[in-house]
């Protein structure tokens, strides 16, 4: 039951679906779904009327992630660009960066430096992961990690933050001084399967006097890395 949760991604299923697709009967699923529910292994949207998997119970798979391989294609484009690069996930305390490349031989400030965990609200790399999100995940994080004002242009409410987590034109977020009043930042999903732990985002950041002058060559390369990194990426331990 937890693989076919697992299979409908962030849409959720009913149990009249679950049960015509499963070819289990209702009176049968509902107990199941149930007791599964007070594990906290499933969520009940009564909202929707549909069950979902809870992304936190999805035990991270052992690493199928080469990380010589992904510190390479950060560091070629840390080198190319002179801004810094990371690779973000979510995990149960917040925003992590388990892969990050400072600037090479640049000007360009290490934005993306000691990002706070706190901070996936006001952040390109925390929008695209939070993207497609389920209210009720969103309200259940937040009430976890919080939604601090880091500048006063930060939402602060789910509300406020829904409109962050549309992506742009060809799958690109952005963030201007929301996490930090000079900054700005971009990230795409650089992987995503069915598990809900490996969705990862690639972001940059550039001081938002700069943005427009670079935005477009940045989305470009961080496109282009994302790509090389399609085949390395995989589940990460945290």
């Amino acid at each position: 039951m937890l693989a076919y949760l697992e299979e409908q991604q962030h849409n959720g299923v009913t149990i009249g679906r679950a049960s015509s697709e499963l070819g289990v009967h209702t009176e049968t699923l509902r107990p199941y779904l149930e007791a599964l529910i007070l594990e906290g292994k499933v969520h009940f949207d009564e909202s929707d009327h549909r069950y979902y998997l809870d992304p936190d119970a999805v035990p991270i798979r052992p690493t199928a992630a080469d990380p010589d391989r992904i510190m390479a294609a950060l560091a070629e484009y840390a080198a190319e660009t002179r801004h810094d690069i990371a690779l973000a996930v979510l995990a149960e305390d917040g925003l992590r960066l388990p892969f990050y490349v400072e600037p090479h031989e640049g000007p360009e400030p290490a934005l993306l430096s000691g990002l706070r965990r706190d901070s996936a609200h006001a952040t390109a790399a925390g929008h695209a992961l939070l993207s497609n999100r389920p209210n009720w995940y969103l309200y259940r994080y937040f009430d976890r990690i919080g939604m601090p004002a880091l500048t006063d242009r930060s939402p602060t409410t789910i509300e406020d933050l829904k409109p962050h987590l549309e992506s742009g034109p060809r799958g690109i977020w952005s963030a201007r001084g929301q996490y930090c009043e000079v900054g700005a930042c971009i990230a795409v999903i650089a992987h995503e399967s069915h598990y809900t732990h490996t969705r990862f985002a690639l972001t940059t950041s550039v001081l938002d006097r700069d943005y427009h002058v670079r935005k477009h060559a940045l989305r470009g390369r961080l496109l282009q890395t994302a790509g090389e990194l399609q085949t390395v990426l995989g589940p990460l331990e945290l």
